[in-house]
């Protein structure tokens, strides 16, 4: 009978101890469970590098697309762009670095200085080394919904 009543007991704890939350705790912690989207990734000056950046030489003599997960380079306008291996920027204060490969093995170092270039005044300005060439340029971000081909046909 002991064990019956001290089991039953038990039970009546739990239950109660159970019925201790509130409707307000409940959504209290299901806010407190939520994912927080962070507003921007690095940050080199205004430019946003966790979202698609364009790049460009002077008079569109070569274009480059960085975005998250790809990397593609145009040596000629009207040349079909070159995938890069994907990689994260190592961002400083006022500079930022890329450094991939070409599909054939080639070493790419893309470099992205947070200062005012070109007559447009494009926020970045640019220099792609890819093996022994260098490619100097402007860059900025890209606008919400603009196609990379049409982002890339920005002045420098």
């Amino acid at each position: 009978m002991e064990k019956m009543a001290m089991r039953a007991l038990s039970m009546a704890c739990v239950l109660l101890l159970a019925g201790c939350g509130s409707a307000e705790d409940e959504s209290e912690n299901a806010a407190a469970n939520e994912v927080v989207e962070l507003p921007h990734g690095p940050m080199l000056g205004a430019v946003d590098l966790s979202r698609p950046v364009d790049l460009q030489g002077a008079g569109g003599s070569w274009r480059m697309a960085i975005a998250p997960g790809r990397i593609t380079f145009a040596d000629a306008p009207g040349r079909a762009p070159v995938d890069f291996y994907p990689v994260s920027p190592r961002a400083e204060r006022t500079r930022a670095s890329y450094s991939t490969k070409t599909p054939d093995g080639d070493p790419v170092t893309i470099t992205l200085v947070a200062a005012a270039c070109g007559a447009d005044r494009l926020p970045l300005t640019a220099e792609v080394r890819i093996g022994g060439r260098t490619f100097a340029g402007c860059g900025q971000q890209r606008g919400e919904g603009e196609p990379a081909d049409e982002a890339a046909n920005v002045t420098g």
